[in-house]
């Protein structure tokens, strides 16, 4: 799991701020596997795979709507 930080700037100080996670190919499909054929909630499937609950939504979504497991594109 790889995050995107950018510095933001508070009070004139700065600070790290994780924007985006990077979830590769294997977890994703490993999202799938757990919520459609084993049966797991998307949360503990999300807590299991390390990765936020919304997250997982969206993958699920994804795959959902068009039968793929998408690969992130930078």
């Amino acid at each position: 799991l790889i995050s995107y930080i950018s510095l933001i700037e508070i009070n004139g100080e700065k600070i790290k701020s994780h924007k985006y996670a990077r979830i590769s190919y294997e977890t994703r499909l490993k999202i799938v596997e757990l919520v459609y054929l084993k049966g797991f909630t998307i949360q503990s499937a999300a807590n299991s795979m390390g990765v936020k609950a919304s997250t997982a939504r969206m993958i699920l979504k994804k795959y959902k709507d068009d039968g793929r497991v998408f690969e992130r594109k930078d």
